[in-house]
């Protein structure tokens, strides 16, 4: 991750099938870019955008949304964000932890192969 006191920049990855819940970041702006596979991305109101290899969304302070790789393999992605750094909440306000049942988390694999 890089960051400064205004921007910062996530690599994100979703296995196979992997996704998360439906959430706002309170206080910052995120901008995603897949660098491989695809993501459908959906929105408050059921819109739906599907991205793939160089393409992206931008999802502004407050929006909900989720998102859900869709490809055949793992999703990789940049996440570009602009503002306070904020926990994702949840539709009623509650912070949504990284291991909730929303967040829909799976079993956390390392690798010797790259932690050494």
């Amino acid at each position: 991750m890089a960051a400064s006191d205004k921007v910062w920049v996530v690599l994100t990855i979703y296995a196979a099938d992997g996704e998360n819940g439906l959430h706002p970041h309170p206080n910052e702006d995120h901008t995603f870019v897949v660098r491989q596979g695809e993501a459908k991305f959906y929105g408050p109101n059921h819109e739906i955008r599907t991205i793939g290899k160089n393409e992206g969304a931008v999802r502004f302070i407050g929006s909900k949304r989720r998102a859900t790789n869709t490809g055949d393999g793992a999703y990789r992605g940049c996440c570009v964000r602009r503002g306070r750094p904020s926990r994702p909440i949840n539709p009623d306000g509650s912070e949504m932890r990284v291991d909730s049942v929303e967040n829909k988390p799976v079993e956390l694999i390392i690798s010797d192969r790259w932690f050494r």
